[in-house]
């Protein structure tokens, strides 16, 4: 999970108990992501605004340092409206930069 500052710390990030586990998620409600995926969560509502400008940071760095600690290549990830099953979701919002979190990520 990304903080927003909002009762944790701005850019903040903390692993939930599945982390630490190795379970399975549950979110996309679909085996393929919920068991081979990484999900992480940024707190806020990107339907209203756009993250803080350190949650940002924090995650366009967590997802580089997941890419090269497991050697991902092509920086494949998607938001949750892309692999939500069963349901529709505007996750991760209108508001979310999603193409800029992808430009130069490898």
């Amino acid at each position: 999970m990304v903080g927003n500052g909002n009762g944790q710390p701005d850019g903040g990030i903390a692993a939930g108990p599945r982390w630490f586990s190795q379970e399975s998620g549950a979110h996309a409600n679909a085996t393929e992501y919920n068991e081979h995926g990484i999900g992480i969560c940024l707190v806020g509502n990107f339907e209203d605004h756009p993250p803080t400008p350190a949650e940002f940071a924090a995650v366009r760095g967590l997802i580089e340092r997941l890419c090269a600690r497991y050697q991902f290549r092509g920086a494949i990830f998607f938001g949750h409206n892309q692999v939500r099953r069963g349901g529709t979701t505007a996750c991760p919002g209108k508001y979310f930069p999603m193409k800029e979190l992808k430009a130069g990520i490898q």
